[in-house]
């Protein structure tokens, strides 16, 4: 989890310029609160309000943010502001405060900042409370909804902000559905904007009733605004088995009466399986999850508008996978008619696709720069076949003998992409913005009314799949598996007690930094959760492959891993709201990362902001996450830490400076025609007697909230008085601590003694350190000297060369044994390698010897036989025959042609010698 720096910041104190663009707004033109219009369907409501939750449905998300622009209504009123600024402000405020003497200047400055709007209003046509805010993707639009409405806006620049006009902002507004989402129809839960849409603006409602819309806006058409160019009934399409079977939405409201899908196919909330990354499963971006408020969990895979924008690698991973999966159905003969079926329209779908010639849209000034637009295949169909409800193996303990645990939110993680088989066996490639430590399963969350997370894997995948067209009698069978979800864990969140119900709508808000991270919000605490500690392992054992063993190794898997949970954010509240106002005063959080903010979570409650400051986490570090243990609860962690735990910021409640009603009261009543009684004596009388007991009703209302507000003032001041004894305590025990460490304990006195000794012999030891550390750099700097260059090595490289080839050559020639009389053994040298300077030096050597031999052998020869020539008779036979001679001036050529190269080779080796010499001398 990352670091939390901060649980108040500064430039969010109640004084600050941005504790104004949460708080509560006097109400004008006398506008008052109007009673709420109630969903007619009286066994829903009733269901939830036995179970705690309020009759309004849908979440509330009332902060939305754009960069750092943050926008936050209120009722219907609408604020924007740049937390930049505000920050920037607040702290150009606090500057002269901290100053030395500046309390003439603080006093100066004070009623001007309290008296400056830092926020902009934007004037809309919404008259209805706004319930959640919806920026697009690209940030141009943004969706105004309020219980059965939705509104969107054009959004205006952000140099706006930076006027110094602070008027309001008319914007530009469109209505969606004006003849669709309307008060009689049924309430709209979820408004999500498709994560393929063609320029972001793509949205999609979901009402209570099960009734799924797509709406392809488009500003210079406000026909596109009136009807949605794709809308899905969920629960006619339940029943139905092919596209003959009436699967229309209706146009008008349905009977009112009793129906059992009017508990169980109550829509709680939605979302899309993917964000649109290149790195995701390819069927996860087009795939929108429904929950049910009882439990049921269902999927409508592929929703596409008319025109989208696929990732990347979208189309090529599902023409391998789909063309593939057709192959092998075709030739197992054990395939179900239904997976035939699916096939076939998977492999329709695809080829369609495949043949498309997409158009080239720009997406920016830049004409050549843009995105490719695809349309939506006509084949199988453009509405998809329901998928569900998912058999969730929920966990016994978890629901118990309680029936009205109901499903508030939903939040699905994607599978990762196979890029092994996209690549089809070639080398593997990085994906563009991909995430590291991804896993190859889908993860289903699931939070309900008591706070408590279910963490479900989807382990088969959700496909596109189809209704037949009942050409020749087919039709879904009716004995279809319905898929499975594995519930892996169930956690609850903190500020959620797992024995009651929570007052206000729980909801999820993902974390920008990881995928597998993401808050918790109640209403009263934040909670951080993270996945990244399983995992890893659990991808590692899904990669193994090995079936043996398996259910052992998950099993140990699952008791030996838990969910990460830290708590961010705790609110105090007033216990004495109701409700309502309990469920008005919380808003699901946000999560900003910028250069100048930081990574900030913010939210509000009771019209009070909170915040938590993280430290900005380094990706890399992230991962270490995975080794981390189960969560231990407070007390277990106190008892572990010697420093005393941080508390949240006590924020008083709001009834001690809201604005009292009587004056509101007793202007209402001048202006009702009671002016007289009031500045009158009082008169016995049955106006007067009803004037008293309006005004004794508002007034004990009022005080009664004073008093609960005081005594929770006065029991945080007692306890911030044990909180400060306890500090004090601890303290003594620290300073005890160090005393013993010191010896300042001692009552001879001689703790700064022993601690000049000590730092005496410290100081020696660190002069010793040094000094030896300076005599063996000494010593290493005139034993190696400075470091070879690049050229020094080569001629090292090339003396060795050459050493080996003279000197040393003819030292292992003598350590042989090598004889200078053996010329016959020449043959050892191979003729076809180049011969060696020594070994050219021992051949001349051994052609000197013989040759001299055989001169000195012709010499004796020649002398013998001129003695013979002249002893000799002439009448002997024998003495008439001469030996073959050689002629004398031929003898000695050769004999000075082997002595020049005798004596060249000589000059040869000498000159090696000399260099070799003069070389290891320089060295």
């Amino acid at each position: 989890m990352p670091k939390i720096l901060s649980s108040s910041p500064g430039w969010l104190a109640p004084d600050s310029p941005a504790a104004k663009l949460f708080s509560a707004s006097a109400p004008s033109r006398g506008k008052t609160d109007s009673p709420k219009w109630r969903y007619p369907r009286q066994s829903s409501n009733a269901s939830r309000v036995e179970a705690g939750v309020s009759a309004e449905v849908g979440p509330r998300r009332v902060i939305a943010h754009r960069g750092t622009e943050i926008f936050v209504a209120e009722r219907t009123l609408l604020k924007w502001a740049d937390l930049v600024n505000l920050k920037t402000k607040a702290e150009e405020r606090d500057l002269p405060r901290r100053r030395k003497g500046s309390a003439v200047q603080d006093d100066e400055a004070s009623p001007d900042d309290a008296s400056k709007v830092s926020y902009r209003i934007l004037k809309h046509p919404v008259s209805e409370d706004i319930r959640q805010l919806v920026i697009s993707p690209n940030g141009e639009l943004m969706a105004i909804v309020t219980s059965h409405t939705v509104h969107v806006a054009l959004l205006p620049h952000p140099s706006h902000l930076e006027s110094s006009d602070l008027g309001e902002i008319r914007t530009k507004t469109y209505m969606v559905g004006p003849t669709v989402h309307l008060l009689s129809q049924a309430p709209i839960v979820s408004a999500k904007w498709h994560p393929l849409g063609v320029a972001g603006n793509c949205l999609v409602t979901v009402t209570a009733d099960a009734e799924v819309r797509v709406w392809e806006l488009n500003l210079e058409n406000r026909a596109s605004f009136e009807q949605p160019t794709l809308a899905v009934d969920v629960r006619k399409l339940a029943d139905a088995t092919s596209y003959e079977d009436d699967i229309a939405v209706p146009n008008f409201r349905r009977n009112t009466g009793f129906s059992p899908d009017d508990v169980e196919m109550e829509v709680a909330a939605a979302c899309f399986g993917g964000t649109g990354s290149s790195d995701e499963n390819g069927w996860a971006s087009m795939t929108l999850w429904i929950a049910m408020s009882e439990g049921d969990v269902y999927a409508l895979c592929p929703l596409l508008p008319q025109k989208w924008i696929p990732p990347p690698t979208l189309i090529p991973s599902l023409s391998v996978s789909l063309v593939s999966a057709n192959t092998t159905l075709l030739n197992d003969p054990s395939a179900s008619t239904q997976a035939r079926q699916d096939a076939e329209h998977q492999y329709a779908w695809i080829s369609e696709l495949d043949n498309q010639e997409p158009s080239f849209v720009p997406s920016g000034p830049d004409p050549d720069v843009g995105v490719l637009v695809y349309t939506r295949p006509e084949k199988p169909g453009a509405t998809p076949r329901l998928q569900g409800p998912f058999d969730a193996e929920f966990a016994m303990e978890d629901i118990g003998e309680d029936s009205d645990i109901l499903l508030t939110d939903i939040h699905a993680i994607s599978a990762k992409l196979d890029v092994d088989e996209l690549m089809c066996g070639e080398d593997e490639v990085s994906i563009e913005g991909s995430e590291s430590g991804l896993i190859s399963v889908g993860i289903i969350c699931l939070l309900d009314n008591r706070g408590r997370v279910r963490i479900c894997l989807d382990m088969d995948g959700v496909e596109g799949k189809w209704l037949v067209r009942s050409k020749k009698g087919r039709k879904v069978a009716s004995d279809t598996p319905l898929p499975t979800l594995f519930q892996f864990e169930s956690v609850t969140a903190f500020g959620s007690d797992s024995s009651s119900y929570d007052t206000a709508w729980p909801t999820f808000t993902q974390d920008p930094y990881s995928r597998y991270a993401f808050f918790v919000n109640t209403s009263s605490a934040v909670t951080y959760m993270s996945l990244s500690t399983w995992v890893g392992s659990l991808e590692a054992e899904l990669q193994s492959g090995g079936e043996s063993g398996a259910d052992l190794r998950l099993d140990v898997l699952l008791k030996s891993v838990a969910t990460l949970r830290e708590k961010v954010c705790v609110a105090i509240r007033d216990k004495s709201l109701d409700r309502a106002a309990k469920l008005r005063g919380t808003t699901a959080s946000v999560v900003l990362r910028d250069s100048d903010l930081g990574y900030v979570l913010l939210t509000a409650f009771d019209h009070q902001p909170h915040a938590a400051c993280f430290d900005l986490p380094d990706l890399d570090v992230l991962q270490e996450e995975e080794d981390a243990l189960s969560f231990q609860d407070e007390e277990s962690e106190a008892e572990h830490q010697d420093l005393p735990q941080t508390r949240p910021v006590f924020r008083a409640p709001s009834s001690l400076w809201s604005q009292s009603p009587i004056p509101l009261f007793l202007e209402a009543n001048r202006r009702s025609g009671h002016k007289r009684r009031l500045d009158t004596e009082i008169r016995f009388s049955q106006s007067t007697l009803h004037l008293m007991a309006e005004a004794h009703k508002i007034l004990s209302d009022y005080t009664h909230h004073l008093g609960i507000a005081a005594s929770q003032l006065f029991r945080r001041c007692e306890r911030l008085q044990e909180e400060f004894r306890d500090q004090i305590v601890r303290v003594g025990e620290v300073a005890n601590r160090v005393d013993a460490l010191t010896g300042r304990d001692e009552d001879s006195g001689g703790g700064e003694i022993a601690i000049g000794r000590r730092l005496g012999k410290a100081k020696a030891r660190q002069t010793e350190l040094m000094s030896r550390y300076e005599a063996l750099r000494r010593r290493i700097g005139r034993i190696g000297g400075p470091e070879l260059s690049d050229k020094e090595r080569t001629w090292a490289i090339e003396v060795e060369a050459l050493a080996e080839s003279t000197v040393g050559g003819v030292d292992d020639l003598q350590d042989e044994g090598y004889d200078e009389g053996e010329g016959e053994d020449d043959a050892a040298i191979d003729n076809d390698q180049e011969p060696t300077p020594w070994q050219r030096f021992q051949e001349v050597k051994t052609l000197t010897t013989e040759l001299i031999e055989q001169a000195r052998t012709i010499t004796q020869h020649d002398k013998e036989s001129s003695s013979r020539d002249n002893g000799a008779s002439d009448g002997d036979d024998y003495g008439n025959i001469s030996p073959l001679r050689v002629p004398a001036d031929i003898r000695k050529a050769k004999v000075a042609q082997v002595m020049r190269l005798l004596e060249r080779e000589t000059a040869l080796v000498d000159a090696a010698r000399g260099r070799l010499e003069r070389l290891s001398m320089a060295g």
